[in-house]
């Protein structure tokens, strides 16, 4: 059987929309601190967070929620390697903030350290533009966030931004669901971002980066705002409430690593052997890991997480373990998109520098199933004013054309019972989920077996660009047969088959697809 092709496309360069930005991170960059706080004593658990040096070079403030009584806390200056030993010198529960101190005094601190001497307490405007300079899970250095201020309907506090089960949690912490807080609408804030300062265009602080909660696969974010800094100065509490606010689907910003507690460098490797994926056209950066069933626990609408698995499983009659199927996401921060990937497989970069560069996801021991993931343009076609028809059309020439001559085959056939599509008017965008069949089986001399071949296709459309992503599974007709006819439990011990592994693997592949969306 030929193996598979990577897809080529020609790559559009999105440009982002302008604001007439004059923030320079060049200006704050020596006000950001890197915090660790681990469990040296039982679990050697680390907390991974950002902070920011308040009026002394020896004062940090950053996110209550990343304390946890009896832990070390140790911090790295932004462009400095010494790891410097902090304590906690008084916090504000309500607002989930915290002062640490340097547990030693020192007067031989770098003398480029600049302290953030004011905040901005003013009115912040809808859909004013504001940046996110703050540690990102395995990033080198410290990049800055582009977000975008959110408007929230009657109040912008907590109260009328949470679920009702997160209310629950938190009514029994310390943190107040009259809290005022500044809600993104545009951008999330990262993995590592809890504590992070937040300025505006013109380079004033104006927030402290606060809480992630998640709706499935996407975040939504926010910061507490400065006027509470003043507040946390002026607080006569020096130790952590007992009840602190930890849920990690609430606070999503925040970051757990596992290893050797006592070694503050290897932690600080291993929260950099994540670092983001890179192209000319995307920036990835992973997010979380959840199972299937984890998603749908916070999704806003679950039945579009489970209903590709409700066709396949119906369909094909085969049982499997939801609770141990793992994902993780990546949040592209370029293209504003989230992607799915199985857990543990990487996304390899595919010619890169070159129009034909894309990002693909090879399955462990199965060149039959690709995920890939690229930017596609097409100047005769404006997809956003397309009939699901002509969307086909699109990608019957586009897509499956390619796709049947790399094997050999006459084309494709549309699978209508796994096609969808779902438009955004208010934003001017659309989600298209279209899956096809091979026309033909095609023969394996290598084994002697026919494959039938298949592709989901996931496009995220609107006016500035199209994101792409294609599963690409061959399964064996005899495997096709038998899960048809009789059924397949992947349950248990069963899971480790080579059949069950093939189906894994073409299930999986084909989730992910589906998982693409936009991340706000």
């Amino acid at each position: 059987m030929k193996a598979l092709v990577p897809l080529f496309f020609c790559v559009i360069l999105f440009l982002p929309k302008s604001y007439g930005q004059t923030f320079n991170p060049d200006n704050s960059i020596n006000s950001v601190v890197q915090v660790w706080v681990t469990d040296v004593n039982r679990t050697r658990e680390r907390k991974v967070l950002t902070g920011f040096v308040w009026k002394s070079p020896n004062q940090i403030i950053t996110a209550m929620h990343g304390m946890q009584a009896g832990w070390k806390i140790e911090v790295k200056y932004a462009n400095q390697a010494v790891i410097r030993e902090a304590r906690i010198k008084k916090v504000l529960p309500k607002a989930d903030l915290v002062l640490l101190e340097l547990t030693n005094n020192e007067s031989n601190l770098p003398a480029n350290i600049s302290p953030i001497q004011s905040a901005f307490l003013g009115k912040i405007q809808f859909g004013e533009p504001l940046y996110c300079l703050g540690l990102t899970q395995g990033s080198l250095g410290i990049p800055s966030r582009t977000l975008s201020k959110g408007f929230l309907q009657p109040k912008e506090t907590l109260e009328y931004l949470v679920p009702d089960n997160v209310k629950r949690e938190l009514r029994t912490t310390s943190l107040g669901l009259d809290l005022d807080i500044i809600y993104f609408d545009n951008g999330n804030l990262l993995p590592s971002n809890s504590g992070a300062p937040i300025f505006d265009k013109q380079g004033r602080l104006v927030g402290v980066g606060n809480g992630g909660l998640e709706k499935g696969t996407v975040n939504i974010s926010w910061a507490i705002p400065a006027k509470y800094i003043s507040e946390l100065e002026n607080s006569a509490i020096t130790q952590l409430p007992s009840a602190v606010a930890t849920n990690k689907t609430f606070f999503s910003s925040s970051v757990i690593l596992e290893g050797d507690g006592n070694n503050m460098e290897r932690a600080f490797n291993q929260s950099n052997q994540f670092r983001p994926v890179k192209t000319r056209e995307f920036e990835f950066y992973k997010t979380k890991n959840r199972s299937i069933v984890e998603l749908t626990e916070t999704a806003e609408n679950p039945l579009n997480i489970l209903q590709l698995n409700n066709e396949i499983t119906k369909q094909f009659n085969v049982k499997l373990d939801l609770d141990n199927i793992r994902l993780d996401i990546y949040e592209d921060v370029q293209n504003g998109v989230v992607v799915v990937v199985p857990e543990g497989l990487e996304l390899t970069v595919m010619y890169p520098r070159t129009e034909e560069e894309v990002l693909q996801v090879g399955f462990r021991n199965n060149e039959n199933t690709k995920l890939v993931f690229g930017v596609i343009k097409d100047k005769d076609f404006e997809l956003t004013e397309l009939s699901m028809n002509e969307i086909i059309s699109f990608l019957d020439e586009e897509f499956f054309y390619m796709l049947a001559q790399a094997y050999g085959i006459s084309g494709f056939m549309i699978a209508e019972e796994y096609t969808f599509l779902d438009e955004d008017y208010e934003r001017g965008r659309k989600t298209v989920n279209i899956s096809a069949v091979g026309a033909e089986m095609v023969y394996n001399p290598a084994d002697g077996r026919q494959y039938g071949i298949s592709t989901y296709v996931t496009l995220l459309v609107n006016k500035d660009k199209v994101i792409f992503t294609a599963a690409i599974s061959a399964l064996s007709s005899d495997l096709l047969l038998n899960v048809t006819m009789y059924g397949m439990n992947c349950l248990g011990i069963n899971k480790n088959s080579v059949d069950c592994k093939n189906f894994m693997d073409f299930y999986n592949a084909f989730t992910a697809a589906h998982l693409t969306t936009f991340a706000y």
